[in-house]
């Protein structure tokens, strides 16, 4: 049985709206504290990325100023709500590159999470969305 019962549209990366890089290390330490969770809620901002399990109150957060996350492409005040699965999990904890990327698709209103697998393939994810032309919303 297939996960995705229809092809779904993922659409390509919009590298002109916004882009969050983190170390795989510390993605790999959410997937493993959020693994109760079916649903996690995302906040990115132009100087954090947080996640969010409302199952277990559980919450953390990456800052630019700390050097856990790189962030471009969202202005000051700004900020993107959105949410991922992390199921399956081994999916995600098998990962090999150094980094993970988060970044808005061009032609359908999602989020996906790309991780490069070397120089010219990668791995990714697609969580659908309403995320904005641009990727941003005013808070």
């Amino acid at each position: 049985m297939s996960i995705v019962e229809e092809p779904a549209e993922v659409g390509d990366v919009d590298y002109g709206s916004f882009f969050v890089s983190m170390a795989l290390e510390e993605f790999r330490c959410v997937v493993q504290d959020m693994e109760n969770a079916d649903y996690v809620r995302v906040t990115i901002t132009s100087s954090q990325i947080k996640f969010v399990a409302p199952v277990d109150h559980w919450e953390t957060s990456f800052t630019t100023q700390e050097g856990k996350c790189i962030i471009g492409g969202i202005e000051e005040g700004e900020e993107i709500k959105c949410g991922i699965s992390l199921y399956p999990m081994e999916f995600y904890k098998a990962f090999t590159s150094k980094r993970v990327w988060f970044f808005s698709s061009c032609d359908t209103n999602g989020l996906l999470l790309i991780a490069p697998m070397g120089v010219y393939t990668h791995i990714s994810s697609f969580f659908p969305q309403d995320i904005p032309n641009g990727g941003n919303t005013s808070t």
